[in-house]
């Protein structure tokens, strides 16, 4: 009787120690939101803020090429120190294929190297379903763009 209780303790004190450690672990696999990342010391949601503004159109048609690629080049530093802290976190992927969006719809020589590289990094690092569909997306879309280009000339 003694030796069956003092085995349900230890395996009840086994089960709560393991949802314990497993509650710790997922709470470490999001990043925080008023953690810093890159040189600019960008968090999640300004990181999210500034895809979102250089996506928009209006965005794009007020500042030159340049300038929205120094910006975006910076917002891609703070990601990857985001993700060499926070492997894990599911909201990587989606920052990353915004990240090959808006360097493919740049079209200059120096976006178009960035999206390669970060459609690479999508791929290789990102294998799930979702960020493959929006690294093929982004494909098609560059492949429709450079053939309506060759069109209109």
């Amino acid at each position: 009787m003694i030796v069956r209780r003092l085995m349900l303790i230890a395996v009840l004190s086994s089960i709560t120690l393991a949802s314990c450690y497993a509650a710790a672990g997922a709470r470490y696999r999001v990043a925080p939101a008023d953690e810093y990342f890159g040189h600019m010391k960008m968090s999640i949601l300004e990181i999210g803020n500034r895809l979102r503004d250089v996506s928009n159109n209006e965005d794009r048609r007020a500042r030159p090429a340049d300038s929205i690629l120094h910006d975006t080049l910076l917002t891609e530093d703070a990601i990857h120190d985001w993700e060499h802290k926070y492997p894990a976190d599911p909201w990587l992927a989606r920052d990353v294929a915004r990240l090959v969006h808006i360097y493919a719809r740049l079209q200059t020589p120096a976006s178009m190297g960035r999206m390669h590289r970060c459609m690479s990094w999508l791929s290789y690092r990102y294998k799930s379903r979702r960020a493959l569909i929006a690294a093929e997306r982004v494909e098609v879309a560059i492949a429709d763009s450079h053939v309506n280009a060759r069109i209109r000339r």
